[in-house]
């Protein structure tokens, strides 16, 4: 008789079991994203047909699917005047497209007259803009601005917000 009520009730829970639907329980240390390269102290070069366009040198470099994550870069840019490069260097670099974005010390510098130091700043690849949102302190040849954004174009100009500056009248 034990038997008998044994084998219904696993009858019953095999029964059960069919329409009950169990999850498997994976952790998400496999879901999370893997560069698909890593490079150490590594330089990498644009060029066009006419010349290079852009340099950028970084102590490590993850290349993901859809995006690369640089430390203690430094990128080179070419600008439309013709000895004028724009220079941006930060801690961490963040490319996703045709967008940069640097988080971290970062100091822009345009040639040698124009050096702009903030926490972050974005860069278009495509348009070749340079644009924040926090404060900043730049030096435009030995005089001192202050504000709290800043666009700077392709050729000689630069756009800001709220500026105020310290000229150095020995000049």
């Amino acid at each position: 008789m034990a038997i008998r009520y044994f084998l219904i009730a696993t009858f019953f829970v095999a029964i059960v079991s069919l329409f009950l639907s169990f999850e498997d329980q994976k952790t998400d240390t496999l879901s999370a994203e893997k560069p698909s390269m890593i490079f150490n102290n590594s330089v990498l070069f644009t060029i066009n047909d006419k010349e290079v366009e852009r340099v950028v040198d970084s102590k490590k470099t993850f290349i993901f699917k859809n995006k690369e994550e640089m430390y203690e870069s430094k990128f080179v840019f070419k600008t439309k005047e013709v000895d004028i490069f724009d220079t941006l260097v930060s801690d961490v670099a963040f490319k996703e497209g045709e967008f940069l974005s640097f988080f971290g010390n970062v100091v822009f510098k345009r040639s040698d007259y124009i050096t702009v130091t903030t926490d972050e700043a974005f860069y278009n690849l495509t348009d070749k803009t340079a644009y924040n949102s926090k404060d900043f302190v730049a030096m435009y040849y030995n005089n001192e601005l202050y504000g709290n954004s800043f666009y700077i174009m392709d050729n000689y100009y630069m756009k800001s917000k709220n500026v105020t500056f310290k000229i150095d009248m020995k000049e």
